[in-house]
């Protein structure tokens, strides 16, 4: 098992190869005791005797082992890749009578990059220096290759360097393995593959893809009791159903996201449609409580007995609220500024108890009075207990100060307004529903 001083040791055991090689290469170097040494070049240059610098310059991620398991980890657990690190060195002659006797430098750089050529692969034998790296009993041996650096890359790290240049050679050596020290997962043996110990169970159909969601009268959103129409490929009734989740958070062990609704889908008036009513209060009791107005994500399940289940991607939705104003009428009714208001919504806006002030809103809930946004006073939301499924949500805000006119009121949750707009008569006119708006003056 390779340390984390592994790199210390890959370092440790390229010097000693080139202490030991340059000076049965060529003699002369050998009289001069030309040292190796693993020093920065800024450091390396205040030394005045012969030297060959090793300087590591850089550590690069291996790309064949980021997230490879080592052979180790046996078939099924789950092991922690290694950090596989390829090091890049700068070899370099130093000392000031390395430029006049015989150019030494460049017999000296010679030597190192013969040693090295000749060794292209360090084996165990020759990591000897720091025995208690891992890196002798390492699997993958450490392989040296010459960097063919260009002038202008060798330029830009010396300049980085902050140092005169001097004539270098880079290599790389790889691959450094340090083993991670988190410990892998074995999971318990397979007693059996299903149920039945039938294994793995193959089918002949296409999976399903959700294309759209659509809401009646192009609206962008439905409400409970429309009807929602769904577009997508190899849609099927039959052992079926379309399951909304909502996209409320659980914020705290006493905020319960909306659950999970199942709702059974009918055929469409084409062949790649399906649709299904979203139930209100009046034909499913609990509507109110296991609904709530915002955003949900839709997917087609099929569970067949005796067969995998089968579920598709997913799509948004948005679920507007069915707001009540009062005072209403069949007529606009008028108001003053500052007099209240009441709303009531369906389904219900969730809600959290709070030890100040009662029940108050996780959702994010906006009332518009025309263009202008209306701030409510909390408790806006009505004391009733959360458990009352089957009654709607109250808010309550006064009249902005507004000019006189006729306004439409709206209501937005989590980013879902409700909608105010009915079709009249029988070329169906979009128009603005009386019941959601307000005279002031």
């Amino acid at each position: 098992m390779s340390t984390s001083i592994a790199i210390a040791v890959a370092t440790s055991a390229l010097r000693s190869l080139l202490e030991a090689g340059i000076r049965t290469l060529d003699s002369d170097l050998s009289t001069l005791d030309v040292t190796v040494t693993t020093l920065a070049p800024d450091e390396a240059l205040k030394d005045e005797k012969l030297s060959l610098n090793l300087f590591l310059y850089q550590t690069t991620i291996n790309a064949a082992w980021r997230n490879l398991d080592l052979p180790e980890v046996k078939s099924g657990e789950r092991g922690r890749p290694p950090l596989a690190l390829n090091l890049h060195y700068l070899v370099t002659p130093y000392g000031k009578q390395a430029g006049q006797i015989k150019a030494l430098n460049h017999r000296i750089l010679g030597a190192a990059m013969s040693v090295l050529h000749d060794h292209p692969v360090l084996f165990p034998g020759d990591i000897t220096d720091i025995p208690d790296g891992g890196l002798p009993a390492q699997f993958e041996r450490l392989r040296i290759t010459q960097l063919p650096l260009s002038m202008d890359e060798m330029s830009k790290l010396w300049s980085a360097l902050q140092t005169n240049f001097r004539v270098s050679a880079a290599y790389e050596v790889t691959v450094v393995l340090i083993d991670s020290t988190m410990q892998p997962k074995a999971p318990l043996p397979v007693l059996k593959r299903g149920e039945d110990d039938r294994g793995p169970q193959a089918t002949a159909a296409s999976a399903t893809v959700l294309r759209e969601a659509r809401a009646p009268r192009s609206q962008p959103a439905a409400r409970l009791g429309e009807e929602l129409v769904i577009a997508g490929d190899n849609l099927r009734t039959d052992d079926a159903v379309v399951r909304f989740t909502s996209l409320i958070p659980p914020l705290t062990t006493q905020v319960v996201p909306p659950p999970v609704v199942d709702v059974p889908p009918l055929p469409g008036d084409k062949p790649d449609e399906i649709r299904m009513v979203l139930n209100d209060i009046g034909t499913d009791p609990d509507a109110w409580g296991i609904w709530a107005p915002g955003m949900y994500t839709l997917s087609h399940v099929v569970e067949k007995s005796g067969s995998p289940r089968m579920v598709s991607n997913s799509i948004s939705f948005a679920l507007a609220p069915s707001i009540v104003l009062t005072p209403n009428s069949t007529t606009v009714a008028s108001v003053a500024v500052g007099e209240e208001l009441t709303i009531t919504c369906t389904p219900r806006i969730r809600d959290r108890k709070n030890p100040n002030s009662g029940f108050e809103p996780i959702q994010n809930v906006i009332v518009w009075f025309g263009d202008q946004v209306v701030r409510l006073r909390f408790p806006a939301i009505s004391n009733k207990d959360p458990l009352q499924q089957d009654k709607p949500t109250t808010i309550k805000f006064n009249v902005p100060d507004v000019d006189k006119g006729v306004y439409v009121v709206r209501l937005r949750v989590d980013n879902v307004d409700s909608i105010p707009v009915i079709l009249q008569g029988p070329a169906q006119v979009p128009a603005f529903d009386p019941l959601q708006q307000i005279r002031v003056g």
